[in-house]
């Protein structure tokens, strides 16, 4: 059964209060979670090539995995060697996800509540607007670049990863292009992300 993006929304707020009064965290690695999704567009029609993000993390350490594959003919995403979608999971891990497609808006999902199942989630991708509002500030509240986490940086800055930088830098293109006033932080995952994808060429 496929979980929408709304389900998760509700349970958002109470999942954040709760995860604020752990007062540790014992890290427990376990296999791994299995990921899956289709994307459309606002018309329900599959969306070719749109690129799936996710990524693991905990309150107290932050980001300790990624994942990402692309979109078939069908919206549903796979890998480009085939293989099942997978991430890398322990106990007390939440779940971030972004979905990227030329001209529409990025989405990104929390799912504090770790309600998706491996059978995966519908995400509606908006059309890009011409003026205002094409920037997505969720976007900048992901771990990604992993400007924080050396080693996870270091993953994603060869040219393997092209596909991923390119739809992160596009997302950043409404503050590059000065629609819109980067803050700090967006400021420094920018520069940051330049660096990677010129370290990836």
């Amino acid at each position: 059964m496929k979980i929408s993006i709304f389900t998760i929304a509700l349970v958002s707020l109470l999942a954040i209060a709760l995860g604020n009064c752990n007062g540790f965290e014992t890290i427990n690695y376990q296999n791994s979670k299995t990921l899956n999704a289709v994307i459309k567009n606002s018309n329900g029609s599959p969306i070719q090539g749109a690129v799936f993000y996710a990524e693991a993390y905990t309150h107290k350490s932050g980001v300790f995995d990624f994942a990402y594959g692309y979109t078939g003919p069908d919206g549903n995403i796979k890998q480009s060697y085939g293989e099942t979608l997978t991430i890398k999971w322990r106990n007390n891990a939440r779940l971030a996800i972004a979905a990227f497609a030329e001209n529409y808006k990025p989405v990104v999902i929390y799912d504090p509540m770790v309600t998706i199942e491996a059978d995966g989630i519908e995400i509606t991708l908006q059309d890009l607007p011409n003026v205002g509002f094409r920037w997505e500030p969720r976007v900048a509240k992901l771990g990604f670049p992993f400007e924080n986490h050396p080693d996870l940086a270091h993953r994603i800055s060869t040219p393997d990863h092209k596909i991923l930088l390119a739809a992160f830098f596009n997302a950043y293109k409404p503050l590059w292009n000065k629609e819109e006033t980067a803050l700090p932080n967006e400021w420094n995952k920018m520069k940051f992300l330049e660096k990677l994808i010129n370290n990836a060429k």
